[in-house]
């Protein structure tokens, strides 16, 4: 086989301390404040052969909150958090000696901040629910050279001569430009989620019937940089029925996306057009299984 040729070297090291303080309130509440660093490796793009090194990506994350058995039946957990996050790295494209070509870049940074909370409730001693909702500010503080596609007709003129392609420059759909995009709402971070589960178990004399139920709600998801393509706010509910009989034979049914919402969960973005992908529609099931 041919040699392999060296693309770079390179060393990196990192000290991620953790530092928790807990008080105990009663013997069923506790608060806390951690402190933490996390440190994920630099590296070299293989597949762009690009040569220069991605610097390490760094993250300091404060979080203070509450954990608390209100009532045998009711838990309640809830939080706050700030993280700092320098040197993100992220995909770009660059014109290599005319060629279009994947690079790997570090952002300048980002900040998330929010908060969360979860309640466990016992209603019944058959029927308990879930609920949990988040809030969430995320945003690139710093990131002046963004790579992002933007149509050209939205391009001032000539639109497309700020395109970074090789001529022919594209004369109409997308192309690729540096932005500034300090300020945007970073990607797959919803500002407002939260979900409400119940769940129903009882015992009859001839077997068990479970219930389940979920609703989940996002606000608006980004799925580049530029903040231009979207998946808007959804609510999607998820159901399940099961019976269990005394001879260990399981029954189930199931419906998932329930609402049937077309949901986008990932975007391969090209010099001319945009390509996503989207989590399955409706979708109805059973099964039979045999408990032991």
């Amino acid at each position: 086989s041919p040699p392999l040729n060296l693309v770079g070297k390179e060393d990196w090291d990192a000290l991620t301390p953790r530092l928790t303080l807990l008080y105990k309130v009663t013997d069923d509440t506790n608060v806390y404040a951690t402190y933490s660093q996390g440190f994920k490796s630099g590296l070299f793009n293989t597949p762009g052969f690009q040569a220069t090194p991605v610097d390490p990506e760094e993250v300091a994350a404060y979080e203070i909150g509450v954990k608390s058995d209100v009532t045998p039946g009711l838990r309640v957990n809830a939080a706050g958090f700030y993280y700092d996050y320098k040197d993100l790295q992220v995909p770009s494209l660059e014109n290599v000696s005319n060629v279009l070509t994947q690079r790997i870049l570090n952002a300048a940074s980002a900040e998330i901040w929010g908060a969360e909370l979860n309640v466990d409730l016992e209603v019944t001693r058959d029927f308990s629910m879930v609920v949990g909702g988040s809030y969430l500010h995320a945003e690139y503080s710093s990131f002046p050279v963004a790579s992002i596609n933007v149509p050209v007709a939205e391009l001032p003129p000539p639109g497309n001569a700020q395109c970074t392609e090789p001529a022919p420059k594209p004369t109409s759909g997308l192309c690729n430009v540096l932005a500034n995009v300090s300020g945007n709402q970073m990607i797959r971070t919803p500002e407002w989620s939260g979900s409400v589960t119940g769940n129903y178990h009882h015992d009859f004399a001839a077997g068990t019937l479970t219930l389940s139920g979920t609703v989940f709600y996002t606000s608006e998801v980004f799925h580049e940089f530029g903040n231009r393509v979207r998946q808007p706010a959804y609510e999607k509910l998820n159901a399940s029925a099961g019976w269990l009989f005394d001879n260990g034979v399981q029954v189930r049914a199931w419906g998932r996306n329930l609402t049937d919402k077309a949901v986008l969960t990932s975007l391969v973005g090209t010099s001319s057009y945009d390509a996503v992908d989207y989590e399955r529609p409706r979708e109805f099931g059973g099964e039979v299984s045999y408990k032991f």
